[in-house]
């Protein structure tokens, strides 16, 4: 798959070093994505659906994105057959995701958290794509824990374990990066974060990353004010100039959201159509070009 990785640089040397101030800015079109509130999901499902719901409002990007490729098959229009998005299309979606044989979602389970973990979100997603458009998509995750970790002490029963061993395409025992999460946005990926602050976490749908590495560190310091926005889960709505910063190179990425300022950055996963459509222009051209050969010939 063909990636355009844009970097904006300043042009500005720093010091005897000679470093180089770079920005980084991406914003996806935030109309292109879903606004499922995972309140509208009936109780108790809703309360604990931040991941079935994130996973939802970016399937709706990869519909609007790629409508050539993914049609309306991962957010079937039959429940009010009218072309848009209805909430009750998008509630029927996540209730599906949230099923053992996807994301597994635990609403107030015995000795355990609720909520969904984080590999089985990677799972879920992935699984649910390859069942209603299988061979569509590539995908990629970093997941700063192991694939099928139990806990320590135990936190989940086995049940919530993801049924397969760790895909290929998952780098586990890593901490997700700021250049995952740009380049991935700039090649018109769909990407999903995971949040957490002690016991908490909450799932987001990521929209744009942005930062001016001032002084070319690759550290995202906080004087840079560097920021992401996002589509919550909790409200359904797009929430623009959330900032992050690191503590050190290759560092844990900190989110200051509303309800958790010293959120960890924890885990985030990407998803593309296999085969990425060329423009219209270019294909028109294309065709006119061969048409010129043809009356040349």
């Amino acid at each position: 798959m063909k990636r355009l990785i844009v970097v904006v640089v300043i042009g500005l040397a720093l010091g005897l070093g000679g470093a180089w101030a770079q920005t980084y800015d991406i914003q996806k079109p935030v109309a292109k994505y879903g606004n499922l509130n995972q309140n509208w999901i009936p109780a108790p499902l809703g309360a604990s659906a931040c991941g079935p719901t994130a996973a939802v409002n970016s399937y709706v990007y990869l519909e609007r994105q790629y409508p050539g490729i993914y049609g309306r098959k991962l957010v079937p229009d039959n429940i009010i057959p009218n072309g848009l998005y209805d909430p009750p299309e998008l509630v029927a979606v996540a209730q599906t995701l949230a099923l053992p044989q996807y994301m597994n979602t635990q609403v107030a389970a015995p000795g355990a958290n609720t909520g969904t973990f984080d590999d089985m979100f990677i799972y879920g997603k992935y699984q649910y794509i390859e069942d209603f458009a299988p061979g569509t998509t590539v995908y990629s995750a970093q997941l700063m824990s192991t694939w099928q970790w139990p806990g320590n002490p135990v936190v989940r029963p086995p049940g919530p374990l993801p049924p397969i061993g760790k895909p290929d395409w998952v780098q586990e025992n890593t901490i997700p990066t700021w250049q995952f999460l740009y380049d991935e946005l700039v090649a018109c990926e769909d990407v999903e974060i995971l949040i957490v602050d002690a016991a908490w976490g909450h799932f987001l749908t990521l929209t744009s990353f942005s930062w001016t590495d001032g002084n070319g560190n690759g550290v995202i310091d906080v004087a840079e004010n560097a920021t992401i926005d996002y589509i919550d889960p909790a409200t359904g709505a797009w929430v623009p100039a959330t900032q992050i910063k690191q503590d050190a190179l290759g560092g844990v990425i900190w989110v200051n959201y509303p309800d958790a300022p010293n959120a960890r950055l924890v885990m985030a996963v990407a998803e593309s159509p296999r085969v990425i459509p060329e423009p219209a222009g270019l294909g028109l051209i294309a065709i006119s070009l061969l048409a010129v050969r043809k009356r040349r010939r």
